[in-house]
């Protein structure tokens, strides 16, 4: 296994780093700490061509830019809330209605887990490298309730595995729904539509959509 970390960027102040895992079989996946982004995946294919098969960036300024959440950690909430409104434990919450076709709130707001510079740890072990990015949001922070400490760690192994977890803890009663938002063309970044990709899904159950992308039923 192989580690880079090189500069990125600077966002308000703070710095963000590119951090690029290789396993031993070349496959090789880039990050940064600015939105927990996964900028690139570059595999090979059966026959050991090797290209990127995510959609990204080559620069932060792009990210800065705007983006559809490329790649990004998408939260607290990830998807859509209806109207921006919940209601816990007997309390009512009003959150920002950011996604202007549907006047729903989605992924956290305008300012969501997806805009903030995360700290960050690199775990190093022979046959597998963990990248533990932080950070802690304010109770409050998007009209959220509860301080929320939360670790993303994005993991390569040389198994040609690619693992995303997840882990919060928070000081009071709280929703969370946390997801990598990376969009996949498995024939290369700049090879044109997925219309022919197929996706098996081993589910028992799916959850459909009204037209305004707000889930239905339970």
């Amino acid at each position: 296994m192989e580690v880079t970390v090189v500069p990125f960027g600077q966002v308000n102040g703070k710095s963000a780093d590119l951090i690029t895992i290789t396993n031993k079989n070349g496959l090789q996946v880039s990050l940064t700490n600015y939105g927990c982004i996964v900028t690139s995946l570059i595999v090979p294919d059966r026959n050991g061509n090797k290209d990127d098969v995510v959609l990204g960036y080559e620069s932060l300024e792009k990210y800065l830019a705007g983006h559809p959440f490329f790649g990004a950690i998408a939260g607290r909430c990830a998807n859509r809330i209806q109207d921006g409104k919940f209601t816990l434990d007997g309390m009512a919450y009003l959150l920002e209605t950011n996604e202007p076709p549907t006047v729903q709130h989605l992924h956290g707001g305008s300012k969501g887990f997806d805009k903030y510079v995360w700290g960050y740890d690199i775990e190093e072990k022979a046959d597998v490298v963990r990248v533990h990015l932080h950070r802690v949001s304010p109770d409050g922070e998007s009209g959220y309730p509860g301080t929320l400490s939360v670790t993303h760690t994005i993991a390569l192994d040389d198994a040609n595995q690619l693992h995303f977890n997840f882990c919060a803890h928070t000081s009071k009663p709280t929703i969370l729904n946390l997801v990598n938002h990376s969009y996949y063309n498995l024939a290369g970044h700049d090879k044109g539509s997925v219309e022919d990709h197929e996706l098996k899904l081993f589910a028992d159950h799916y959850t459909p959509v009204a037209e305004n992308m707000i889930r239905q039923g339970k």
